[in-house]
């Protein structure tokens, strides 16, 4: 599993702001609970924000991204890997084209379309299975929103 826990440019978990990133989450030694607080955690910490995508490969990067209050999944994706391979737990990224249970109307005329293409996900590796996770919508947006948020798996 090396390859889902190396460092990449985008998933800089090594870079010092990361670092200090990571200290909030106070993890234990249980990988499946600590996978727990990472998501919960950047789930969470950025507002949902689909409004305002930065597709720069510079601006796609862990240590850029967690300077910010809103993102959006690809962001929040990007964040949950670093997070996950900084200690250890193997993670990938995963892509789809969903259709949008938040915001639809202004999000459908911004898109042009019902779906989002692409939203990013997260698997993760616990206990010799790979579980699919969305850390995208935030507690905040769906109670303005008046939907259920997304849980663990």
């Amino acid at each position: 599993m090396p390859t889902f826990l190396e460092e990449t440019p985008s998933i800089n978990f090594n870079h010092p702001d990361f670092k200090q990133f990571l200290n909030r989450f106070q993890f234990g030694e249980n990988q499946r609970e600590n996978a727990l607080k990472i998501y919960y955690g950047i789930r969470d910490h950025f507002l949902y924000d689909p409004y305002h995508l930065d597709i720069r490969r510079n601006a796609l990067v862990a240590s850029e991204i967690l300077h910010k209050n809103r993102a959006w999944c690809v962001e929040k994706a990007i964040m949950m890997v670093a997070c996950c391979r900084a200690i250890g737990i193997p993670s990938r990224f995963g892509f789809a084209i969903v259709t949008n249970h938040i915001g639809i109307e202004k999000l459908t005329h911004y898109l042009q379309r019902n779906e989002i293409v692409f939203h990013g996900y997260v698997e993760v590796l616990l206990d010799n299975k790979w579980i699919k996770c969305t850390p995208a919508f935030d507690k905040r947006v769906c109670k303005i929103s008046d939907v259920s948020t997304l849980d663990w798996d």
